[in-house]
This record gives C-alpha cells, structure tokens and sequence, in this order.
C-alpha cells in the first residue's frame, strides 16, 4: 500500500472519529463541572435533634385475623447527600426497632411481601417542616425476583393484592414529629 493511502486511511478515520470524540469530550466536561460545582458548594445546614424514636401501633386484618403491632420507628441523620437533580440535602435513615427493616413486613409470599412502612424520616425529623397533614400509612408491595423479561417482572395492581390476600389497615396510631431546627 502507498504512503498516500495509509495518510487517505487514518485521516479519513480520524474525521470520522472526532464527532463521537467531541460529544464524549462534551459531555464528560458537563457533567464533571456538574459534579465539582455540587462537591464544592456548601452543605444544607444540619439538624439540631439528630436521633428520636417515635412509638407507634398499627392495626390490620388479614383474611379476618387482626393483628396489632407496638413498635418504635427510628429515625437518624445519615450526613449529607448530593445529586445533579436537587444539590445536596439531607439523609435520614428509619427503621423499625424490633427488626431493624425500613419497613414493617406484614405478609411474605415467595418473593412477594406486603409491607406497611410506619412513617419516613423527614416528616417525623420535620426536615425542613412537617407537612400540614399528618403521615398516612399505606400497603404496599416488595418483588424480590423483579427481573425483566423473567417470570417475576410486570407491575402488580396492590388493589388486585389487598382483595386477593384479604389484608387491610384496621387502624394506626403514630407520633408527632419533632420540632427541629437547622444551624
């Protein structure tokens, strides 16, 4: 092959390449200057009351059994989190006491569980208040095996759930949230 043709082949290359090299360079420069402006940019002020338990009872019937479960559900600041959609805010964890799960689990079929989650963090730390309306616990559903095109995936209907395992919230009882402020 001729000199000419080999510079004809990797100029012809190169022109083709540099497109798909631009929008690379591009886009690693967008969201790196995204990335350093939320690493550098200050921290959300944080919370005075950092840890409290809040004790609750929720009531619910499956298939005509009425259970009742006293817990305590815990809340603690877990520092300061950061993403392109709302900068960076505050983390909260919560869990139930007892079992130390985000949530309360209140049937478990195969890889289905029904759960009821006792309250979330931000609302019981008042971050940054708490809404005008109390926590309203709800059921909802856990997949384990959720794989796509698997025989686990597809979006449940929890209305076909609740009438189809007979469970329901009897009724709950929560604690108010904290009143807590930030620096």
């Amino acid at each position: 092959m001729k000199k000419s043709t080999k510079i004809m082949i990797i100029v012809s290359v190169a022109l083709l390449l540099f497109p798909f090299i631009l929008v690379f360079a591009m886009n690693a420069f967008a969201w790196s200057a995204i990335f350093f402006g939320l690493l550098f940019s200050p921290d959300p002020p944080a919370p005075e009351i950092t840890y409290a338990e809040f004790p609750f009872e929720i009531v619910y019937e499956i298939d005509g059994e009425i259970t009742t479960v006293n817990d305590v559900y815990v809340c603690a600041y877990d520092g300061v989190g950061m993403n392109e959609g709302v900068g960076k805010y505050r983390k909260w964890k919560g869990y139930v006491k007892s079992t130390g799960e985000a949530d309360l689990i209140l049937l478990e079929d195969g890889d289905l569980k029904l759960a009821c989650s006792p309250g979330a963090p931000k609302y019981y730390m008042s971050d940054p208040e708490p809404p005008d309306t109390p926590y309203t616990p709800h059921i909802y559903y856990i997949r384990t095996n959720d794989v796509i095109g698997g025989t686990g995936a597809g979006i449940l209907d929890i209305e076909e759930l609740l009438e189809k395992y007979k469970i329901r919230l009897v009724s709950w009882e929560l604690s108010e949230p904290v009143q807590n402020s930030f620096d």
